[in-house]
């Protein structure tokens, strides 16, 4: 990847130019300059964003296939668990 540096003088020939192309009055790419504030405010303004877990949320209730996935998977793990009486060790070696 090329980057390309600029000097001072340049830089500010560049924000100059993105302020008289914004209509503001002085430089738009500072913190304080009015764009800036434009920006966080249309940013404050937006809704927040909702998680997909959230957005998806219900969207297979009451389907069958989601009910023989889930009793599926309640089989399969009940399947891994050791029989009654079985001594599991764990990793260290000691019961």
């Amino acid at each position: 990847m090329v980057t390309k540096r600029f000097s001072t003088a340049q830089l500010s020939v560049r924000v100059m130019a993105c302020a008289r192309q914004t209509k503001t009055d002085g430089p738009c790419l500072v913190w304080g300059g009015p764009l800036r504030r434009r920006m966080l405010k249309q940013q404050l303004a937006q809704p927040a964003i909702v998680p997909w877990w959230q957005q998806i949320n219900g969207v297979f209730a009451a389907t069958p296939a989601f009910d023989e996935a889930i009793h599926l998977g309640r089989q399969y793990r009940e399947a891994q668990r050791p029989p009654e009486g079985f001594a599991v060790i764990n990793a260290s070696g000691s019961n």
